[in-house]
């Protein structure tokens, strides 16, 4: 199972961020080379992920964390180097790799459930009270700030980056 796979080869959860969060979520999306939109990714090359987590303050249960890894692999260097701007679907344009990566993530509650699109998944699982966080190295604070964008409208002031 793909999913399985991709969660099981990720890193063990820090153990500066174990003492104080609880990982409720998985950011996962598809690492494919030379990916022509998503409605064109040959299924069969592409393979499903590990991008990051979302994690639960146990100190204030209403706080939560959404952690977007950086590069990891050869087959993201090559995503990396996709840098031609294409549009955006709302505003301006975006460099082609970092968007292809975003487009295609997911957010899983375990290893074996099902994925869930992105931003309705994150609005879900933090509900209707709760603040989130987003943050991103290098590859990922690229993918942090497209999903900051898109959790803009749902979330409101209860979300920072």
């Amino acid at each position: 199972m793909m999913a399985l796979q991709a969660i099981r080869s990720s890193p063990p959860t820090d153990p500066r961020l174990a003492k104080d969060w609880k990982v409720v979520g998985y950011l996962t999306a598809l690492d494919v080379i030379l990916r022509k939109g998503q409605n064109k990714i040959n299924l069969k090359e592409a393979k499903e992920a590990f991008y990051g987590v979302v994690a639960q303050s146990i100190a204030s249960p209403e706080q939560y964390i959404a952690i977007v890894r950086g590069t990891s692999g050869i087959v993201e260097w090559i995503e990396d180097a996709e840098f031609v701007q294409i549009p955006h679907p709302v505003a301006g344009r975006v460099e082609e790799g970092f968007w292809g990566i975003y487009s295609s993530m997911r957010l899983r509650t375990n290893a074996t459930a099902p994925a869930q699109p992105v931003v309705d998944g994150i609005c879900k699982l933090i509900g209707n009270q709760a603040s989130l966080t987003v943050v991103g190295h290098s590859l990922g604070s690229a993918v942090a700030t497209y999903l900051t964008f898109d959790l803009a409208t749902p979330l409101g002031n209860r979300l920072s980056a």
